[in-house]
């Protein structure tokens, strides 16, 4: 809706990282498939086999490793992107009830999602590493029993820092997210109503499906495809990124 009507409304930006958390709560068992795919030393598996090895050899329970940690990621993650955006918009909105510039949305979108990845690192770095524990041999295995326990043992046995590995490449993809969920969100104009009569949310000649935020939240996750560490990898590439439009 416009922002001189949201101006007028109290400032609810929270609910977006309890909604955010709630749906993780869904949406878990996917994000850690497309771990154990990315990790994949050799192409075996696809969405289908993984899924039932996971389930075969670790039980269904399994598909939730790391949900703990993957809960405060996105109460951290998510609320803090959302706030940030909508307290600076908030203070930024002229008194006439006029709107913001494009690019100041932009770079509110930018800020938003820069400082929802910088707090919410450490809880991914623990969320991808319990996730990924059942992979390893038992010796190997650090066998976190919660997000905090992992968040104390990384910081006690290597270093604070470690904790904010990869910042650089979340940083691309929360900044390209975040900027593209708050302008398609924010414009009504990219979304004219349809006719009553019309069963179709959106006009197909005026916007193309899929809509722009879909786009710009699969273009966010291309950054996810570089630190794949093995180099073979790449041809299940198409498999994970259909995985990932499952939760847009």
């Amino acid at each position: 809706m416009p922002d001189s009507i949201v101006k007028e409304r109290p400032q609810r930006w929270y609910l977006g990282g309890l909604a955010s958390t709630c749906a993780t709560v869904v949406t878990h068992p996917l994000d850690l498939l497309k771990v154990h795919l990315q990790t994949q030393q050799q192409v075996q598996k696809g969405l289908v086999g993984m899924t039932v090895q996971v389930v075969k050899n670790h039980g269904i329970l399994a598909l939730y490793n790391g949900l703990s940690a993957s809960l405060c990621r996105q109460l951290t993650y998510s609320t803090t992107r959302f706030g940030v955006y909508e307290v600076l918009k908030g203070k930024l909105l002229p008194s006439d009830g006029g709107g913001l510039p494009f690019y100041q949305k932009v770079l509110l979108g930018a800020a938003g999602g820069f400082l929802g990845v910088f707090v919410g690192n450490p809880f991914d770095v623990v969320n991808i590493r319990m996730q990924n524990d059942a992979k390893l041999p038992l010796p190997e295995r650090r066998n976190y029993s919660h997000v905090f326990n992992g968040v104390r043992r990384i910081v006690v046995e290597e270093g604070a820092t470690t904790l904010w590995k990869g910042t650089s490449l979340n940083v691309a993809r929360g900044v390209l997210m975040t900027v593209g969920q708050v302008q398609c969100c924010s414009n009504p104009t990219l979304y004219p109503s349809s006719p009553p009569s019309s069963p179709h949310l959106i006009s197909p000649p005026l916007i193309p499906f899929p809509p722009p935020p879909h786009i710009l939240s699969l273009l966010s996750y291309l950054p996810f495809l570089l630190p794949t560490p093995y180099p073979s990898s790449p041809p299940a590439v198409h498999e994970i990124v259909c995985m990932y439009c499952l939760y847009l």
